[in-house]
């Protein structure tokens, strides 16, 4: 297997721990000096990207629970990976002060990678919406 077949196999590895809720198996595709250029509300806490990463993983996972993330298309160059990735979620958990609605929300993103020593390195990504605003807009239709 080619090193581009294996770091799309690593992303497919790394949302499927993310959806089994198996948070350090998840944390465990990231290098320590990992570098995320879009950082979401939930992931501006800490002190480094990788710290607030996983503070993001535990928020959404105590907030998020049914978790299911769809690869659309998934292509790999050199040392990148870009995605195309759709999530649906159930919202059972108080997340940035919005109380849980136990409504089913879903989101789009595009997402590149860049891996390193079989680690991911740096990640941009685009979201069709914010995670505030998804839940706000369930929380306006309750």
């Amino acid at each position: 297997m080619t090193e581009q077949e294996l770091n799309k196999q690593r992303i497919r590895d790394l949302l499927a721990a993310v959806d089994a809720g198996d948070l350090d198996k998840a944390l465990a595709f990231y290098s320590p000096d990992y570098f995320d250029h879009d950082r979401s509300e939930a992931r501006a806490a800490g002190d480094t990207h990788r710290a607030a990463l996983e503070h993001a993983f535990r928020v959404f996972s105590a907030a998020f629970s049914d978790t299911r993330h769809r690869i659309d298309d998934l292509l790999a160059d050199g040392d990148r990976v870009a995605a195309r990735i759709s999530v649906e979620a159930r919202h059972t958990g108080e997340v940035f002060g919005i109380p849980p609605t136990g409504r089913v929300i879903r989101n789009d993103s595009l997402v590149i990678y860049r891996f390193q020593q079989g680690l991911l390195r740096e990640r941009w990504c685009r979201e069709r919406h914010s995670t505030r605003s998804l839940l706000l807009e369930t929380e306006a239709a309750s």
